[in-house]
């Protein structure tokens, strides 16, 4: 019994991901359209998608796809200078989000947009995979908790 796992653990491919963090704000937009006949066209909720990897070492994640409940997203992949950054404010209580990497980690940051045209969920997301190369191949990794929404900055 000892020795499965002990072989089952073993067997796991690291994906070098220490802790991710999945985040999205939903905002609208500010003027009301209106059809040819002056009636009022519903908004579309603009949401915008990224999580904040930490990483252990320094090396880059080879990202190879994310998908939020089998929506398959591109993402853009960027270092965080420094091991702590601010993801946003709870829409909740408006307390800030810190976000701060242990030392000899590294911090990225992954920005989200959906393959197709149709507009997004303005909910939050429970399954949320990332699948990453690591030494060859290829390791999936799901985020705990899914995402937070955070208030949306300001538009002008």
């Amino acid at each position: 019994m000892l020795m499965a796992a002990v072989f089952s653990c073993r067997a796991q491919v690291k994906c070098g991901i220490y802790k991710a963090c999945a985040y999205f704000t939903v905002s609208i937009p500010g003027t009301q359209m209106v059809d040819e006949k002056g009636n009022p066209v519903p908004p579309i909720p603009q949401v915008e998608r990224y999580i904040y990897l930490e990483t252990r070492g320094m090396s880059k994640p080879v990202i190879e796809s994310v998908s939020y409940s089998n929506n398959i997203f591109t993402s853009a992949l960027t270092k965080v200078e420094g091991n702590t950054v601010s993801a946003g404010k709870k829409t909740e209580d408006a307390k800030e989000v810190i976000i701060k990497a242990r030392n000899g980690n590294a911090l990225w940051k992954l920005e989200l947009q959906p393959v197709t045209d149709k507009p997004q969920d303005p909910s939050a997301c429970r399954n949320i995979m990332i699948k990453l190369k690591t030494a060859g191949r290829i390791c999936s990794y799901k985020v705990p908790g899914g995402e937070s929404q955070l208030s949306a900055p300001p538009r002008y």
